[in-house]
């Protein structure tokens, strides 16, 4: 067993540079390396999987933890596994987009092996293409991936395959990875999963519900921390990542529940979503976060992170219910989710 010094983190805003932080970062980097060689065929190597609903506000949740921007077109980013590893650096931005294969051309489980994917990347525009890029290496096993490093993303239709490609897959098990340092990030590593559908459209195969549904389960079995996107807009029973979360993780004690869209609550329900944020309703062990992502319009500016994080602030401090819970501020906004993950990954790879 991995052992630490069972020190907590400390409460003010930069943990990055604390004794706390620098142990996490090692543990966080052994299981990342290990997972890379393969390692997970034969452990059952801790990580955190991130689910949820189609619409639910996964991707924004994703972006505002990671600061990237995740490609959001129809059919990207959300048809395969995407692994980001956020490790602190003093020294600027830089971004690494790597493949992780663990099935050949025809589903059947082979050896993984992780390869670079395009080059070293030292400016943040240039990642949401890249990605782009990547996942369509990942869903078109029979093109060798260097075909896809200076693709031209743009001139595919949505679901249009690239010319040479055997067939295009609709959702694949093999992983986008991103190898991510920066000043300004927390130590993290977590898994994103393509959103539960319940449905598909004309033509589509219908077989592909049940696919999403078996790749969540597979990642978020064993020594996983489930963290679990809720949107406020439905009720919590209604969604179907819930479900499965609950199928896998009965008891909740491996679950981080996120409530999202806070914003559009209807009025007369917000004691019902308190409830929930205070642990009396659909309890878990790790408890309910509540984040506010920006809203379409304000994704169509572009917004920037900092701003976006500084509008997040300011709707809990001055929106009903949330400003008169100062005993629930712990809970709210995207800071505090992402400091409470990177402190209970590094306690699940330290008891591992």
């Amino acid at each position: 067993m991995l052992q630490t010094s069972g020190v907590e983190p400390p409460l003010r805003g930069d943990i990055s540079a604390s004794d706390y932080a620098r142990r996490t970062r090692s543990l966080i980097k052994l299981i990342t390396d290990l997972r890379a060689l393969g390692a997970e065929a034969d452990f059952d190597l801790p990580r955190i999987a991130v689910i949820g609903n189609q619409s639910a506000g996964k991707s924004s949740l994703v972006e505002a933890i990671s600061r990237i921007t995740v490609p959001r077109a129809s059919g990207t980013c959300t048809r395969c596994p995407m692994e980001c590893r956020l490790t602190y650096h003093p020294r600027p931005w830089q971004c690494q987009v790597l493949l992780r294969k663990d099935t050949d051309e025809q589903g059947n489980r082979i050896a993984a092996r992780e390869e670079p994917f395009g080059p070293l990347l030292f400016d943040e525009s240039e990642l949401e293409d890249m990605l782009r890029r990547a996942q369509l290496a990942i869903l078109n096993p029979s093109l060798p991936s260097k075909f896809f490093f200076n693709f031209d993303t743009s001139s595919l239709k949505p679901g249009e395959k690239p010319n040479g490609s055997a067939k295009q897959l609709a959702f694949s098990n093999n992983v986008v990875c991103m190898d991510l340092q920066a000043p300004d990030v927390t130590d993290l590593s977590f898994i994103d999963l393509p959103g539960i559908i319940s449905n598909v459209a004309k033509g589509d195969d219908r077989n592909n519900i049940d696919a999403v549904k078996n790749m969540v389960k597979d990642h978020i079995r064993g020594n996983t921390l489930i963290l679990l996107t809720i949107t406020m807009r439905d009720d919590i029973d209604n969604q179907g990542a819930a479900f499965l979360a609950h199928e896998e993780d009965e008891k909740g004690l491996r679950t981080i529940g996120v409530l999202t869209k806070p914003d559009t609550i209807q009025h007369g329900e917000e004691s019902g979503w308190l409830k929930v944020l205070e642990g009396g309703s659909h309890p878990l062990k790790h408890g309910y976060f509540v984040t506010k992502q920006p809203s379409p319009k304000e994704l169509e500016e572009k917004i920037s992170y900092d701003i976006a994080r500084q509008r997040e602030t300011e709707f809990f401090d001055n929106t009903h219910p949330w400003d008169s819970n100062s005993d629930l501020r712990k809970r709210m906004g995207t800071a505090n989710l992402t400091k409470e993950l990177s402190k209970l990954l590094g306690n699940v790879i330290s008891q591992a």
